[in-house]
């Protein structure tokens, strides 16, 4: 599965792309609750790519213990 989060300082968007289907798209707060509830929808060994400036770092941190995490900084 191939998963898009784009990463704010209280929520993220995501787009979850399974195959050829339609994205479902959702949205979480950063919290520990609701981060650990986003990584229980997510199979493991998914990519993930996350875009945002610094809200990033934590996220990637704990996503990258179980998925392939990449991140896009779109400051650059």
């Amino acid at each position: 599965m191939k998963i898009g989060v784009d990463a704010h300082k209280k929520r993220c968007v995501v787009a979850m792309f399974a195959g050829s289907t339609k994205p479902e798209i959702f949205e979480f707060r950063i919290t520990r609750e609701d981060v650990d509830e986003f990584m229980n929808k997510v199979p493991q060994g998914s990519t993930v790519v996350i875009e945002s400036s610094t809200a990033e770092k934590t996220l990637s941190m704990v996503l990258s213990e179980k998925y392939e995490v990449s991140a896009h900084d779109s400051s650059t």
